[in-house]
């Protein structure tokens, strides 16, 4: 499989550069233009399409194409030019010949000519060019390569005015990910369009021929409906070809350099200059090929473009790779050297390296967060010297069967620590992680920080901590540490701590994953204390940080919670492409908080935009990437009571949800305990629910859940002065969702009670902030008051029916005889017209949903 021509793709990001180029050739001043550029930065396409365009317009197009292979055979561009039969003899013979016939064609319209490649045009051709412009005014349209544009014969255009200048630039990172989806034909996740926008740098040519690489070797493929890639680049023969291309003619000087820095970068000048003439780097940066920055005190060189380091690399063979880093580590052995650096250069070079220095260079690695590196150095010591920095580089990258097979002879505090981490995050076995801190032989600050993300993670309880509780000076336990601290404080009540104390939390990079858990704690924070715009705006912040970054499963928690933010703000149809791309980038090797986190809230949003055939399988994934024993049960119940509740399974939910509230009240959770109980006052509202979300709300220190509270108390009072209130307060908040809750159950009270003017108003609010939430309506937004096919317990009873209990089983449930049981459903039957309990789920418009809690 592969992408096409890139004739065959939409022109994404042209169509100003389209318009402008062809009013030029329009308007009535003489005038042509040149397309200037690097090679596939797509100067022919772009000129294909203006050309198209000046035909529709009715002008007389000509088309030549100039080569490296003919430019010294004169007239060999433009013979199609002359009329059919024998060419003429002479120069002034072809010259009229061409006037003629084009004269003729154009019968007179205005002529164009298409030149490609016109620095390869040969010398005659070029000459009838002017000649054409000068007598018939036909107006060129031109491409070159930028570093041909100065040269004959565009120059010759240029300097005798004949041509407008338009260098066609790179596409940006948006347009590159509007052109890959419209190539793929579907959306593309965040890390797999930078990937490629970054290393084509929108180049459109080497764009084509990377996807046509991913396809073929499967890296690129789609996964639960979004394309990924997976893996490394590869270097596609094609590719390299076309990039060889760009880069030119090398001289064996040019090369070798070349190879230097593609295989060091960034490397400092001073250290290419001891092994490379000062000429030959002034002429590779003359040409675009390199790039000289500063880095501080010293000036860094790299290759001008990801693709020329790649394909340079993957052309430079194994015994010559060892050459280039002999002489790199030969020429940097000096004591200001960077330690990590020069020991990687001279493992690569096959040269003598000390285990104390590779160690300590693998240190060097973790501490500057580049965990797969710390990995490779570690490798090439003895195991058992090792195994502190290699057992925490493996957990940081979650390859957690191989840390617990190494870690398992740990005897240190805090690597014991580290590997109950990885039982609890990485192999889903909390009663082993707790087992391991508990016989623990040693004692260290670090085990008090395990013992922590156990009782959260594992048991489901809240402890208070302090935060020199959670200091470490190993760098996988700091950042879990520091990740717990966020997590600790945002579900124990206390989220406007978080929001106000995040900057001080100190977030290690080495473990990406866990500093994405962070952010998105901070990121939920933000929205539970009435800032979801704030959070939208800074979780594109850190969106963009985490692609940057590049680690899946940091860019799935942050896209996660943007779902999460969009769903708080009541625009669940915007939730979904981020809760789907948070899903496609979900693997097995994540800490399983963020897969669970993830598929829970995925199944939510799907089933509230009506999909119920995914939900299922969705809960029961959700339910398989759990321990058996999780504190993270009761959010995936959440998840599940949410897909009941969006079905219209809502007295079931309604009972459930209450049920759940009170087992996060005793484990501390107050947080989960007010989300929860609020969801239950919007599903079944009472003053006794609302008078519990009250005294919730009052021992968190979030000034959104006193607003929340007064929702739940006006829906339940029908309160339509209390409702038209909390509608306008949460419109200005941000919560969207609720305000268009709040505005519809006012709406409905009021016209209840004939009070026809506020209606009227709350009803134009309603409609406002549907507007806002994009059409979206929860399933429950029906009227508060009137009267009602079902009583409030034989909808209960109807929906316990649907969902596969028999009359024995509905009684035990709800504490009732199975005689009223089987009162309720011939009541039931009666009121909707139906004689039996299987056609119950059609008559209530229910969705059969197996596997969901009862």
């Amino acid at each position: 499989m592969t992408a096409g021509s890139q004739e065959d793709w939409p022109l994404i990001g042209r169509s100003a550069e389209l318009g402008s180029i062809a009013a030029v050739l329009r308007r009535g001043e003489r005038g042509g233009v040149l397309l200037t550029g690097e090679a596939g930065i797509g100067k022919s396409r772009l000129a294909r399409a203006v050309l198209q365009r000046c035909r529709e317009d009715g002008m007389l197009v000509v088309t030549a194409t100039g080569s490296e292979a003919t430019r010294e055979m004169p007239f060999a561009a433009v013979a199609n030019w002359l009329p059919e039969g024998a060419p003429p003899s002479t120069r002034a013979d072809f010259f009229g010949a061409a006037t003629r016939r084009l004269r003729s064609a154009a019968d007179g319209r205005r002529i164009v000519l298409g030149l490609d490649d016109a620095n390869f045009l040969d010398d005659v051709s070029a000459a009838l060019v002017q000649h054409l412009v000068t007598t018939v005014d036909a107006r060129p349209l031109a491409t070159a390569r930028g570093e041909a544009a100065g040269r004959e014969p565009v120059a010759a255009l240029r300097r005798r005015g004949l041509v407008e200048v338009f260098e066609v630039r790179a596409l940006t990172g948006g347009e590159v990910g509007e052109l890959l989806r419209g190539v793929l034909g579907g959306p593309v996740d965040g890390l797999t369009s930078e990937l490629l926008c970054r290393n084509t740098q929108g180049n459109p040519l080497f764009l084509r021929h990377l996807i046509d690489s991913g396809l073929e070797t499967g890296a690129l493929a789609e996964r639960d409906g979004v394309w990924c890639w997976s893996g490394p680049l590869t270097a596609h023969t094609r590719l390299g070809d076309a990039v060889a291309a760009a880069i030119g003619t090398l001289t064996e000087a040019d090369a070798e350099a070349m190879e230097y820095i593609a295989h060091a970068e960034p490397v400092e000048a001073g250290v290419l200059e001891r092994l490379v003439p000062a000429r030959v780097l002034e002429g590779l940066e003359s040409r675009s090929l390199i790039t000289v920055e500063p880095g501080g005190s010293r000036l860094l060189v790299r290759c001008a473009h990801p693709l020329y380091s790649e394909v340079t690399r993957a052309r430079t063979g194994r015994l010559r790779q060892r050459r280039v880093f002999q002489r790199l580590a030969g020429v940097a052995a000096g004591p200001d050297e960077d330690r990590l650096r020069l020991v990687d250069w001279r493992l690569r070079a096959g040269m003598a390296v000390s285990d104390d220095q590779v160690l300590g260079a693998a240190e060097d690695a973790l501490t500057r967060c580049d965990p797969r590196l710390a990995e490779e150095l570690a490798r090439q010591v003895p195991r058992r010297a090792a195994v502190g920095v290699l057992g925490q580089a493996l957990v940081a990258q979650g390859k957690a069967e191989e840390a617990e097979s190494l870690l398992r002879s740990a005897t240190t505090g805090d690597l014991i620590a580290v590997r109950a981490i990885n039982l609890l995050w990485g192999l889903r076995r909390p009663e082993a992680a707790e087992e391991v801190v508990r016989t623990a032989a040693v004692a260290a600050p670090e085990l008090g920080v395990a013992e922590l993300a156990i009782d959260f993670f594992g048991k489901g309880a809240i402890r208070a901590v302090g935060r020199a509780q959670l200091e470490s000076v190993n760098p996988v336990v700091a950042g879990a540490a520091a990740t717990l601290s966020a997590y600790l404080r945002t579900f124990a009540g206390q989220p406007g701590q978080v929001v106000a104390e995040f900057g001080e939390l100190g977030l290690s990079h080495v473990w990406a994953s866990l500093r994405g858990a962070a952010r998105a704690c901070h990121l939920h924070a933000l929205t539970l204390t009435g800032r979801p715009r704030e959070a939208l705006r800074t979780a594109e912040r850190y969106y963009a940080e985490a692609i940057a970054e590049g680690d899946p499963a940091e860019v799935a928690l942050i896209a996660l919670e943007r779902g999460v933010c969009e769903s708080w703000s009541g625009r669940v149809r915007n939730a979904l492409p981020h809760l789907r791309e948070a899903r496609a980038l979900v693997t097995d090797a994540m800490p399983f908080p963020i897969q669970a986190y993830v598929v829970s809230e995925y199944a939510a949003c799907v089933s509230a935009l009506r999909e119920p055939e995914q939900t299922t399988e969705l809960i029961a994934e959700a339910r398989a990437r759990m321990p058996r024993r999780s504190g993270l049960s009761d959010h995936m119940t959440f998840g599940e009571i949410r897909v009941l509740a969006n079905s219209g399974q809502t007295a079931h939910a309604a009972n459930l949800v209450e049920s759940l509230v009170h087992r996060q009240i005793a484990t501390g959770r107050l947080t989960n305990a007010v989300e929860c109980q609020y969801y239950l006052c919007r599903l079944r509202p009472s003053v006794q629910a609302a008078e519990l979300l009250t005294e919730l709300a009052a021992r968190c220190d979030s000034p959104a859940f006193p607003l929340f509270a007064e929702h739940a108390r006006t829906l339940a009072t029908g309160d339509v002065g209390g409702l038209e209130s909390v509608a306008t307060r949460m419109a200005e908040l941000g919560y969207h969702g609720m305000a268009l809750e709040a505005a519809t159950a006012g709406a409905d009270v009021a016209a209840a009670k004939g009070d026809s003017r506020a209606a009227a108003r709350l009803g134009r609010v309603a409609e406002q902030q549907l507007a806002e939430c994009g059409g979206f309506r929860r399933v429950w937004l029906g009227p508060v008051t009137g009267p009602q096919p079902l009583t409030a317990r034989e909808r209960e009873v109807c929906e316990l029916a649907v969902a596969g209990l028999d009359n024995a089983g509905i009684a035990a449930r709800l504490a009732v005889s199975v005689r009223t049981v089987g009162n309720h459903l011939q009541h039931a039957y009666a009121k909707l017209g139906v004689r039996r309990r299987t056609d119950l789920a059609a008559a209530l418009e229910l969705p059969v949903l197996p596997g969901l809690p009862l």
